[in-house]
């Protein structure tokens, strides 16, 4: 099968897709961080708000506990995520929560209903991205706010490098970007709020990947599942296999080497509707 076949064939596939990517995405999902984000991004209580791209839910039951009693609605196209949410939330004891199955470019709701909507690390992923931020205003009520962090950088960025393996990551991810994987999207985001017409746009600069000395065991499992995803979904269609190797084997020595420095941007646009 040729890689024109198979990129039609995951035109509107997530391409980190696994049994695993539930598990992955609610282990990483810094509480603490989350938190900090949704304040310095105007959630407050008493805002009805939608969570795009929810995954786990792990970040909506947090939105939830800001906005309550106001109720706060994740949506994600995977029906296994949305499960995933649902037995979180019934865990949890959440009660101002809800979990529906839907498409970022088609929301499921009337027009001017949300006073907060989120996403983050949903953009790296849309191959329509202005597309859907038009629909995430169309939702949004007059004064609401429409909020997308993503990264610039993703897994591009360490020190010392070895040159060969720096070459080669680029070429992974010049690669994945054939399948709709952004790694730069972070740093387009403002124009992709001007060209959808918000009113007030303003721009957050934040730290998200960070590591310096010897990463923690979760940092490590993140990295690993990561490499081994890419290695199973792209293994067999990667034009240079020896190359995908050395750059998987090569990302997860550098990420547990304590001499390594890596991290990457999180950018977040806030954008007002008028």
């Amino acid at each position: 099968m040729n890689l024109w076949m198979v990129r039609n064939q995951m035109a509107d596939k997530y391409i980190m897709e696994s049994p695993f990517e539930g598990e992955r995405v609610r282990r990483k999902t810094d509480t603490e961080a989350t938190i900090s984000q949704l304040n310095a991004l105007g959630l407050i209580k008493g805002m009805h708000s939608l969570d795009i791209g929810c995954a786990s839910g792990a970040v909506t039951l947090e939105m939830a506990k800001i906005a309550y009693p106001a109720k706060v609605i994740g949506i994600d196209r995977s029906e296994e995520r949305i499960n995933e949410a649902r037995t979180l939330a019934e865990k949890k004891k959440a009660k101002n929560v809800e979990f529906v199955t839907g498409d970022v470019y088609k929301l499921p709701f009337a027009k001017n209903k949300f006073a907060f909507l989120w996403n983050r690390f949903l953009f790296e992923y849309l191959k329509k991205p202005i597309n859907a931020l038009e629909e995430m205003k169309r939702i949004a009520k007059e004064g609401g706010y429409v909020v997308t962090g993503d990264l610039d950088g993703n897994s591009l960025f360490h020190y010392p490098i070895d040159s060969n393996l720096g070459k080669g990551l680029y070429n992974v991810t010049r690669f994945l970007s054939e399948f709709g994987f952004d790694a730069f999207v972070g740093r387009k985001l403002f124009h992709y709020y001007q060209t959808a017409g918000f009113s007030k746009i303003t721009p957050y600069l934040m730290q998200h990947h960070l590591i310096a000395g010897t990463p923690s065991i979760a940092e490590i499992e993140n990295w690993t599942e990561k490499t081994r995803t890419i290695r199973k979904n792209f293994g067999s269609i990667y034009p240079d296999k020896e190359e995908l190797e050395f750059v998987l084997l090569g990302l997860e020595k550098l990420i547990k080497d304590p001499n390594t420095f890596t991290y990457s941007a999180l950018i977040f646009m806030k954008g007002e509707k008028a």
